[in-house]
C-alpha cells in the first residue's frame, strides 16, 4: 500500500479532537467509510477488518513530514528472515515463546507483521543536529481487540535499491529499537481497550552520533540504510498488564525464588532444601542480575572445568558455594531476603558470608546486609552496581532502557521477558516494584542506600563502554546510533549503556576499603569476561 503524504489534504480530520490522520490497511479500490470513522472517533465500537491502524501528527496543529510512505495492507502471518529481517523473526520467536503455549498450538492465533516504511519520507524542518526531546514525532493509533497484543518497534535495515518490499542480501543487517504504548484510559487494563498510541520519533537520518555539547545528537547520512516501523499483532489471554507480564515471567521460570549449591566435580549449580546447606561452612553467596538467573549472570565463572569457582573451592577460600535465583522484576530486594530467610527455614549461617552482586543483585547484597536473619554479610563485590539507573528519571525513556539489554543479553529466557515488557506503558513497568528498586527516586531504592552505614565492607566494579569494544559483527544500531542514545539519556559519555560509571562506583550504606575497579566493559559482559579473574578474586578474597 503507497499513501502520498504532501498537503492539508492528505490528512483526514478527526471531529472529536481535530487530530489529523491517514488509514492504513485501505486495500486498492476498497473505500473509507462512514463506519471506519466513526469507529475511529470512537462513536462506534465496531471495528472494520481492512484498518489495521491509523497514522498522523502527535501534534494536531503540525505536519512534521511529507513524501511517500509504503505500509502493510493486510499483513503477513508467515514472516521470513530475507524480506522480514532477522531482527522481525527473532521478536515474533520472544512473542510465541513468552505467551501462552497453547496459542502457538492454535493456528488462528499466528503472530502478523505489519510495517509501515519510512524510507521515502523527508522532514518539513530538514535537521542536523537534535534533541531527543525536539525531535517530531508521529502519533500511530493501532487497532486491536481485547484479547490481541502489540509489540511496536523501528527496524533500521539495507535499503537495497528499487521501491517497496524487497529481498535483503543480509537478513542478519537489522536492528530493533522498542517503542513503548503510551498508558490507556484503563489504567492498563486489557479487557476493555480497543486501540494503543504510539509516540514515534522521525529522525532526520536513520543513524546518528554524538555531539561534542554532549546533549545533542547528529544526523550521518546513511544512503545504504532505512527506517521501517513494524507492529506484531497477535493473540494472548485477556487481563491487565500486571498480569500478561507475570504470566510471561513464570512461564520463563523468572519469577522464582530457588537456592542454589555448587557442585565443583560437576562444575555446576543444584537446587537445595535448607537441610543440605552447612550452617559451619565459609560461604560465598551469588546474586545475578535483572531479568536473567544464576546461569545467566555468572555461568562464565563456572561453565567450564578447572573454573574459577571450583578454584577457589580448590584453594580452601570457601567450603560452599551458593546462589539463589530470584524475582527482579514483581518483588522488590527486602522481599527477596525474606525469601531467602524462609528457604533457610530458620537455618542460620554460622559464619560471615561474602557475597557478589551483579546489577540490580548489588542492591540486594545491600539489602541482605541491612535484613537478613540468616545470614551476616562480611564483605561483598558489587559488579556494575545498579545502584541508580537513569533512564527512570524520564519514563519514556524506559524503551531505551529495553533497546540497549536487548543488544546486551544474550538468546533465552531474558530476551524474551524484555520483548513481553515491551508490550506495555512506561506506566505498567513503573508498577513493577522489582524493577523500582533501580530508580534513584523511588522509596525502595533510598531506603536502601539511606540507610544508616553498615560495617559491611564493599569493593565497587565498575565498567565503562569504549570505542575500543566495538566488534566487526556488531550491528549497526551497536556501533554507534545506540551508544549516542544512551550518553545522552544518562547525561554521561561514562556508562557501560545501562548504568553510568558514577553511579556502579557507589558503595552506600557498606564501607569502602579500597578504590573501585574500573574497566572497559558493556554491561553483561564483565563476569568472566571483561573482569579478570585475579582482580575478582583479589576484590572477594580482600582481608584474609
Amino acid at each position: 500500500m503507497e499513501i502520498v503524504l504532501g498537503d492539508e489534504a492528505s490528512y483526514l480530520r478527526s471531529d472529536r479532537d481535530g487530530a489529523r490522520f491517514v488509514p492504513l490497511g485501505l486495500a486498492p479500490r476498497r473505500r473509507f467509510t462512514r463506519a471506519d470513522v466513526a469507529f475511529i472517533q470512537r462513536r462506534s465500537k465496531t471495528r472494520g477488518n481492512h484498518i489495521w491502524a491509523t497514522l498522523g501528527p502527535w501534534d494536531a496543529r503540525e505536519l512534521p513530514f511529507r513524501g511517500r510512505l509504503l505500509c502493510s495492507t493486510r499483513g503477513s502471518q508467515r514472516s521470513v528472515p530475507e524480506y522480514a529481517g532477522q531482527a522481525t523473526i527473532d521478536e515474533i520467536a520472544n512473542v510465541r515463546e513468552a505467551r501462552e503455549a497453547f496459542l502457538n498450538r492454535d493456528p488462528e492465533s499466528a503472530v502478523i507483521e505489519r510495517y509501515i516504511s519510512f524510507e521515502d519520507v523527508q522532514l518539513n524542518q530538514p535537521l542536523s543536529t537534535f534533541t531527543l526531546d525536539a525531535l517530531p514525532h508521529a502519533r500511530l493509533t493501532v487497532f486491536v481487540r481485547s484479547d490481541e497484543g502489540a509489540l511496536v518497534f523501528l527496524q533500521r535495515m539495507p535499503r537495497g535499491s528499487g521501491s517497496g518490499k524487497r529481498k535483503l542480501q543480509n537478513a542478519n543487517d537489522t536492528d530493533a529499537e522498542y517503542l513503548l504504548p503510551e498508558a490507556t484510559d484503563d489504567d492498563n487494563d486489557c479487557s476493555s481497550r480497543d486501540r494503543l498510541n504510539y509516540r514515534i520519533p522521525i529522525y532526520p537520518e536513520a543513524e546518528f552520533e554524538l555531539t561534542d555539547e554532549g546533549n545533542k545528537l547528529r544526523a550521518v547520512p546513511a544512503p545504504d540504510c532505512k527506517m521501517v516501523l513494524k507492529v506484531l499483532v497477535f493473540k494472548r489471554r485477556n487481563s491487565s498488564s500486571h498480569d500478561v507480564i507475570q504470566r510471561a515471567a513464570a512461564r520463563l521460570g523468572l519469577s522464582r525464588h530457588n537456592l542454589l549449591r555448587y557442585r565443583p566435580e560437576a562444575s555446576r549449580f543444584e537446587d537445595v532444601e535448607s537441610d543440605r546447606i552447612e550452617p559451619g561452612a565459609r560461604t560465598l553467596l551469588l546474586l545475578h542480575g535483572t531479568f536473567s538467573s544464576t546461569e545467566g549472570t555468572f555461568g562464565d565463572l563456572y561453565n567450564r572445568p578447572d573454573s574459577f569457582l571450583s578454584r577457589l573451592m580448590a584453594g580452601g577460600h570457601f567450603d560452599q558455594i551458593l546462589a539463589l535465583d530470584h524475582d527482579t522484576i514483581f518483588v522488590p530486594p527486602a522481599e527477596n531476603v525474606s525469601r531467602f530467610d524462609e528457604i533457610l527455614a530458620g537455618r542460620t549461617l554460622h559464619k560471615p558470608v561474602r557475597a557478589i552482586g551483579f546489577s540490580r543483585g548489588a542492591l540486594l547484597l545491600k539489602q541482605m546486609a541491612i535484613s537478613s536473619e540468616a545470614a551476616r554479610i562480611e564483605h561483598g563485590v558489587t559488579v556494575a552496581g545498579a545502584n541508580h539507573v537513569g533512564y527512570f528519571a524520564a519514563l519514556r525513556s524506559l524503551n531505551w532502557l529495553l533497546t540497549a539489554m536487548r543488544y546486551l543479553t544474550p538468546p533465552g529466557p531474558a530476551l524474551r521477558i524484555l520483548s513481553a515488557i515491551a508490550q506495555h506503558s512506561s506506566r505498567a513497568l513503573e508498577r513493577l516494584e522489582g524493577l523500582r528498586a533501580m530508580d534513584r527516586a523511588s522509596d525502595i531504592n533510598r531506603g536502601i542506600l539511606g540507610h544508616p552505614q553498615l560495617p559491611t565492607t564493599l569493593i565497587p566494579v565498575a565498567g565503562a563502554f569504549h570505542p575500543s569494544l566495538v566488534e566487526g559483527r556488531w550491528k549497526r544500531i551497536s556501533r554507534r546510533t545506540l551508544n549516542a542514545a544512551i550518553s545522552v539519556l544518562l547525561t554521561t559519555r561514562s556508562h557501560d549503556w545501562v548504568v553510568a560509571k558514577a553511579e556502579q562506583r557507589r558503595i552506600e550504606p557498606l564501607t569502602e576499603v579500597r578504590p573501585p575497579i574500573e574497566i572497559r566493559s558493556r554491561h553483561t559482559n564483565m563476569v568472566g569476561q571483561k573482569l579478570p579473574d585475579a582482580d575478582l578474586k583479589a576484590a572477594l578474597l580482600w582481608g584474609r
